[in-house]
């Protein structure tokens, strides 16, 4: 059901390049290596996408 959510939360917020910037992971408590490893991908894939368009968009209208 989360996963179902998140995709549909992805479909949304695409347009407003948005959607590439969210991930679910299921994890327990014992897989500590794997959220690290998760972490660090999600960390570098954002470096890759840049700066958050909307805060792009926001600042273009200020002095």
């Amino acid at each position: 059901m989360a996963e179902q959510k998140v995709d549909l939360a992805k479909k949304i917020l695409a347009p407003i390049g948005l959607g590439e910037r969210i991930e679910v992971l299921l994890l327990s408590a014992a897989d500590a290596d794997k959220f690290a490893k998760s972490a660090n991908a999600a960390v570098e894939k954002l470096s890759k996408l840049g700066e958050n368009p909307l805060k792009r968009v926001s600042s273009e209208g200020k002095p």
